[in-house]
């Protein structure tokens, strides 16, 4: 059965503290969207070790940030306002799918996390430094994934998922974060696994 309550948060950055659960693998991000304090749970390590380039033991989290660039789904994305929406899974609309949209990210663009790298990882840093532009810019954000009372999370792609979590595998329902500019402009961040399987 593919992730419930598929859909998007959309709002503001409201703290320059992101802050990364101890022990955990989440990223916790503070947004308002039309009035509602909500968090976003991203993910940006992982604990489970899988066989990377050249036999080494690497992380299974993969990332890719694009910028200076305007999604093909920009126009529906526009439309929707700022708050929590649910989202019709299906081409067309706003909903997203790392394997059907190729403008969005491929697996070859995705680099790959060292296990065992020091804390903050490389994303950390990396998502920390876009997130605080986005506060200071008062930038627009759009945070897909599973939603919940609380905010979303599953902020990554959400299909070609083997073993425990294939149940999650669903089209166009992969989570994400675009962010657009004041200047007409969207910066991207994808998150996957190295374990899961592209189309």
């Amino acid at each position: 059965m593919p992730i419930q309550n598929y859909g998007v948060v959309v709002g503001h950055i409201t703290a320059d503290d992101i802050v990364v659960t101890s022990g955990g693998p989440h990223a916790h991000v503070p947004i308002t969207a039309a009035c509602q304090n909500l968090v976003a749970a991203v993910n940006v390590e992982s604990n489970t070790p899988a066989p990377g380039k050249n036999g080494v033991e690497a992380s299974e989290v993969l990332f890719y940030i694009q910028e200076n660039y305007v999604p093909a789904n920009a126009t529906a994305l526009q439309a929707l306002g700022e708050g929590v929406h649910h989202l019709h899974s299906a081409a067309g609309g706003a909903a997203i799918d790392m394997d059907l949209m190729p403008w969005l990210v491929t697996q070859q663009q995705m680099t790959l996390l060292p296990l065992g790298a020091s804390t903050p990882t490389i994303l950390h840093t990396q998502l920390d430094t876009v997130l605080k532009k986005a506060i200071q810019s008062t930038a627009t954000v759009y945070i897909f994934g599973q939603l919940y009372a609380g905010g979303v999370h599953d902020v990554h792609k959400n299909e070609g998922n083997v073993g425990r979590f294939s149940g999650d595998n669903g089209s166009y329902q992969d989570g994400a974060i675009f962010i657009e500019w004041g200047d007409g402009t969207w910066t991207t961040i994808c998150i996957a696994f190295q374990t899961q399987v592209w189309a």
